[in-house]
């Protein structure tokens, strides 16, 4: 009997794409069906739903969130506390306990170190989350054009 076998059905989080190291992405695939204009849409759609969501959710008294800094240190609210990473998957569960919302919320200084954070989801996942989201930052100024200069 033959059979055709893909990857199994979990999330991946390595990036070999040079241009995305470092920097977070979000997988979007739209039906090869629907017309070119129709996939960007919809795929328009669901990063800015997506990243919406994410920054609603996140701003809850009681969301658990995780900054990792600059230099790859975790910090961990309700509470703002440092904790290492070989901390989180306890701390985290104790959070979780009795919580409807299982959702943890992952918020990365841009100059953090892609690694430090792929150790913090790792650790969550040994925690047993496996709802995360992911916090990002319009930058100041994004979406203006900037001011012109005179010709002389």
């Amino acid at each position: 009997m033959r059979t055709w076998n893909s990857f199994e059905a979990l999330p991946r989080y390595h990036n070999s794409y040079v241009g995305l190291r470092n920097r977070f992405a979000l997988l979007s695939e739209a039906y090869a069906y629907a017309t070119f204009e129709d996939r960007i849409k919809v795929t328009n759609y669901f990063m800015e739903e997506s990243l919406n969501f994410a920054m609603q959710n996140a701003d809850k008294e009681d969301a658990i969130l995780i900054s990792v800094t600059r230099n790859g240190q975790p910090f961990l609210s309700p509470g703002n506390k440092q904790v290492s990473v070989d901390e989180l998957p306890t701390k985290v569960q104790d959070f979780l306990t009795n919580k409807l919302d299982k959702t943890v919320y992952i918020r990365a200084d841009a100059r953090a170190k892609y690694m430090a954070v792929e150790d913090v989801i790792d650790n969550l996942r040994a925690a047993g989350v496996d709802q995360l989201g992911l916090i990002t930052e319009t930058p100041q100024g994004a979406g203006q054009t900037p001011a012109a200069t005179p010709v002389q």
